[in-house]
């Protein structure tokens, strides 16, 4: 996100913390992931996580999607962005 966004995507992000849950992204922004990988990140984000290593598993999952889908899941990540 840091790389497609300015300091502008930061103060967005403050302005709309309410929906930076991972809930909420599992159902918006990660809806691409299966339901395994989804339970994965829910372990991880129990097991008390830092967001840096569970963004590093999300890129992770991303990296090993057929290259067919790749275009579709990254206009949707992106989107995610910019919503935080």
């Amino acid at each position: 996100c840091k790389k497609l966004f300015d300091a502008e995507g930061a103060h967005r992000f403050r302005r709309h913390a309410t929906i930076d849950t991972l809930e909420h992204h599992l159902d918006h922004n990660l809806k691409w992931l299966t339901d395994a990988q989804k339970e994965e990140l829910k372990e991880m984000k129990a097991a008390g996580k830092p967001k840096s290593e569970i963004r590093q598993k999300v890129k992770s999952f991303y990296e090993h999607l057929p290259e067919d889908k790749k275009p579709e899941v990254q206009g949707i990540l992106r989107d995610g962005c910019r919503e935080m």
